[in-house]
């Protein structure tokens, strides 16, 4: 006992040490706070509980394969609500999950898939990672914020493997951009003897309202379809497309409320449930949803009014051109 040195300080203010191998591993001051693999304190006086090594350091949380890893966090109260916040890896699903005062808040799916405010999304796994944003009272957004007023990067797109961005969104004091990419180096095969008059010609502007709108204000705009057969760049999707998902569930306006979701689970998550701590968890799915093996869904085209520009600036050169030589 004497070699293992257990105890260290007065006869008032000791530390409980753990050693192996002739060597302090672990240690429990007078004031409580576990220090492994150190004897100092942590810097914050909350510190209750501190971790040190000159290599890597990890800890490691095990359970059934149908069980959960948890770490939970109290707000010092006991009994039903307790716990304030939490970190749990479900090895039903591979997921983890994030929650704060007393609920789940962001969950990150086993194909990549970031969910905040929802634990469901039209994602399947095949569409790779994503982000899911649930709305809050009919707000849904995201802030990007920053103290410099010179130009600066918010967000940047990359595919393939050059490294370069292919398009971004950027400030620059009060204006906002959004970039495509433009590099003569990307480019080849360029002309600048072209006919955009006659092209142009062929658009059909219109006006219309959005059927979801219930006022019917009438917009200017295009027909995706009608302006891919002039513009095809700046379209995206094919007319009429459709695609088929697997095992949904559906709401009462027709609409998936999940994907990839099997009967089984569907119909045990209408209900209300109890956690292991006796507290009410209310029912995933809507007591009137609907469960569907098959779900056809409208792939609907989009279009990018930006790439018409070029179409127009060279139209009106055209016109000045002709202008000019009526003129002379």
């Amino acid at each position: 006992m004497d070699d293992a040195n257990p105890v260290v300080g007065t006869s008032t203010n000791h530390d409980l040490v753990f050693m192996t191998n002739d060597s302090e591993k672990m240690r429990i001051n007078a004031a409580g706070k576990a220090m492994i693999g150190t004897s100092t304190e942590g810097q914050n006086q909350a510190d209750n509980f501190t971790v040190s090594d000159a290599g890597n350091m990890g800890m490691t949380l095990r359970s059934t394969n149908s069980g959960e890893c948890s770490i939970f966090f109290s707000d010092a109260t006991s009994g039903a609500g307790e716990f304030a916040g939490s970190l749990q890896y479900i090895h039903s699903d591979n997921s983890m999950r994030f929650a704060t005062n007393g609920a789940e808040k962001v969950r990150i799916q086993s194909a990549g898939q970031v969910l905040i405010g929802t634990s469901t999304t039209d994602m399947a796994a095949s569409d790779g990672s994503g982000v899911a944003i649930n709305e809050n009272g009919g707000i849904q957004m995201m802030d990007s914020r920053t103290s410099a007023t010179s130009n600066t990067f918010r967000m940047r797109f990359f595919n393939g493997d050059d490294n370069a961005a292919k398009g971004a969104i950027r400030t620059n004091g009060d204006a906002t951009a959004f970039d495509t990419s433009s590099d003569y180096r990307l480019k080849e095969n360029v002309v600048y003897d072209w006919d955009a008059t006659t092209r142009l010609k062929q658009l059909k502007p219109c006006r219309f309202n959005w059927i979801s709108d219930d006022t019917n204000t009438a917009i200017d705009g295009f027909l995706a379809h009608e302006a891919a057969t002039v513009v095809p760049n700046a379209v995206s999707g094919e007319k009429d497309a459709t695609e088929v998902w697997e095992n949904c569930v559906v709401n009462t306006t027709g609409q998936t409320a999940a994907r990839n979701v099997t009967e089984e689970e569907w119909t045990a998550g209408k209900l209300t449930t109890e956690d292991e701590d006796g507290n009410t968890v209310a029912a995933k799915y809507a007591s009137n949803t609907t469960w569907t093996a098959n779900y056809t869904t409208k792939l609907m085209q989009g279009i990018d009014h930006s790439f018409l520009v070029p179409l127009l600036v060279k139209t009106i050169q055209e016109l000045e051109a002709r202008i000019t030589a009526l003129e002379a």
